[in-house]
């Protein structure tokens, strides 16, 4: 009898072991599911998170997704760092607005940098054919600003481009992103290089920066069409009694008349606007042979002192 009570009793407590111990199994996987759902497996970059403790959690202040995520895990203060990190499948990272006083270099394999809501800046940017950095700049309020570089990735989206210098920002993939380039001053923007030719957005705000396009590192060579805006300065209030205009355009490319406006702010024309007729008067020859085509134009009234944007915008598919 004393037995079979003892018996009884031992398989109670067993049951009641693995009663406990199935309950802190469930609650092991909630919490890890849990986790899982607070941490997700995209790589973020923030300037604010740099002195941060490793293992702090940070809450993303661009992506309203609700994600939290741990520093030093998938949460960096250097697109370097985050680039060295990046092992998930999707191989994309997201870099809030700021400061990145640092040389962006690609990583072992190809991987996207997505550029969130407003101004994000790089000293300069390197990458290879092989493992590409694709660029997405997620909508008009990004403007990417970089010093230097060779860019073999493709860069896509709404927002805008800016390059700062000192030196060269090279171009080689398809571009097709939507805002508008900045060519700063110092600074030029190189669409190819040697034997590829690159592609850049068609929207051009000139501050007496270069814009160079090679063939074959031969001829300077820009596919178009391009509307650019470029920023002048008057010391005082003048009367535009006459603007010359060149563009040049290789053989086969007949322009009949370029478009052009002035306004206060870059591709405006709340001062005026017009169509000036184009005629060729030069032909260049060496490796490649160009035609130069000129026009003029008068404004009638006076413009004030201060800075004004001359926005050229032509229909043939090279302007230089």
């Amino acid at each position: 009898m004393i037995k079979h009570i003892l018996s009884k009793w031992t398989r109670i407590t067993l049951i009641r072991q693995g009663t406990v111990r199935s309950r802190k199994r469930r609650n092991h996987l909630l919490l890890k599911f849990l986790e899982d759902r607070t941490v997700p497996a995209s790589i973020y970059v923030s300037a604010t998170w740099a002195g941060d403790t490793v293992g702090t959690i940070v809450t993303d202040p661009i992506l309203t997704n609700g994600f939290s995520a741990a520093v030093g895990s998938n949460a960096f203060s250097t697109v370097g760092e985050a680039i060295a990190a990046e092992t998930s499948p999707a191989k994309v990272i997201f870099v809030n607005p700021g400061t990145y006083s640092e040389s962006v270099s690609a990583g072992p394999e190809p991987i996207t940098l997505d550029l969130q809501g407003g101004a994000i800046s790089f000293n300069s940017i390197t990458d290879t054919a092989v493992d590409p950095l694709t660029i997405v700049l997620a909508d008009s309020s990004v403007t990417w600003t970089v010093g230097s570089g060779t860019l073999y990735g493709d860069i896509t989206g709404a927002g805008n481009l800016a390059v700062s210098g000192p030196g060269s920002l090279v171009l080689l993939g398809s571009d097709v992103y939507t805002g508008s380039s900045t060519i700063n001053s110092g600074a030029t923007l190189q669409i190819g290089n040697g034997g590829s030719v690159g592609q850049t957005q068609p929207n051009l705000l000139y501050d007496n920066g270069l814009l160079n396009g090679t063939i074959n590192g031969l001829a300077i060579y820009a596919p178009g069409p391009y509307t650019a805006s470029d920023s002048f300065t008057l010391p005082s209030a003048s009367t535009l009694t006459e603007v010359q205009l060149g563009l040049w355009a290789l053989p086969g490319d007949v322009p009949t008349g370029v478009s052009w406006s002035l306004g206060s702010t870059p591709f405006g024309n709340d001062i005026g606007s017009g169509t000036s007729p184009l005629s060729s008067t030069f032909q260049y020859t060496n490796v490649y042979s160009y035609d130069l085509y000129e026009s003029t134009f008068s404004l009638p009234q006076a413009l004030s002192a201060g800075t004004h944007y001359l926005t050229l915008t032509s229909a043939t598919d090279s302007l230089g």
